[in-house]
């Protein structure tokens, strides 16, 4: 288990929402659109961010934001990982 606080977040998702839906147990689709859905969650900060992450370019946090800054302060730190 990851430590952290609850929170209720919301994301855009583009991969296959039954495993967005299977991490996040008290989730709910709440608007689907094209290509993609919204789904929103209740879940553990620092848990709900690792898996986040490890969807690539099919997630995007939409809140709240001081959440949303963290993920983008990760992804920052991610990069300088691979600059020369």
């Amino acid at each position: 288990m990851t430590p952290g606080d609850l929170i209720t977040i919301t994301f855009e998702f583009s991969g296959t929402v039954e495993a967005a839906l299977d991490r996040f147990p008290n989730s709910k689709v709440i608007k689907k659109l094209a290509d993609s859905v919204v789904i929103e969650a209740e879940t553990i900060d620092q848990g709900a961010m690792m898996w986040l992450l490890s969807q690539g370019k099919r997630v995007k946090v939409l809140s709240p934001d001081n959440f949303k800054a963290k993920m983008k302060q990760e992804l920052k730190e991610m990069l300088q990982n691979y600059t020369s």
